[in-house]
């Protein structure tokens, strides 16, 4: 794509050349995703931004994506053991995440029955009006999806599961 535009005569042609008119010309515009403001906002610590920002673009590394890869021989979930360990499983749809979430969610005093990550942060974009309290609920999400991923963390490289109470003290 690159080259076709490079290859173009219509930027030799131009008496006035400006390195910003070549740059327009070779990047495309990219689609803003909804799901940004959720990520970023000023109330979350920039680790938990990072691990939102993975599971919201499935990127973690899971035992199911690295399993196609040909590394690792099992792809269950390192947590619970019953379900195949992917993002969606893993954030929220596995039990033990699922409870966690149901801790938080009584703490914040939300009654969200949503069981994915993008589904709760809508949901709370949508019906939370005071935008304080959004953000907080934002940030909260975010620090939950980190803490899961490092019990899952512990869970394979210790062999030892923390319990939900330890993960909801952790935040």
């Amino acid at each position: 794509m690159c080259n076709e535009k490079l290859n173009g005569s219509n930027w030799l042609t131009t008496a006035n050349y400006s390195i910003k008119s070549m740059y327009t010309k070779l990047c495309t515009p990219s689609e803003r995703t909804q799901w940004a403001g959720y990520i970023w906002n000023r109330l979350s610590v920039p680790k938990h931004r990072f691990s939102l920002w993975l599971a919201l673009l499935d990127r973690h590394k899971t035992k199911s994506r690295l399993h196609q890869y040909g590394i690792g021989t099992d792809n269950l979930c390192a947590i619970c053991g019953s379900a195949q360990e992917t993002s969606t499983h893993l954030f929220f749809d596995c039990s033990y995440s699922h409870g966690c979430l149901i801790e938080i969610t009584d703490w914040l005093g939300l009654s969200c029955t949503r069981k994915n990550v993008l589904q709760i942060l809508n949901w709370t974009r949508r019906y939370c009006r005071n935008t304080f309290k959004r953000n907080i609920i934002f940030a909260a999400v975010a620090g939950l999806v980190y803490a899961i991923w490092r019990a899952r963390n512990t869970s394979v490289w210790e062999g030892a599961v923390p319990t939900a109470a330890a993960v909801i003290q952790s935040l």
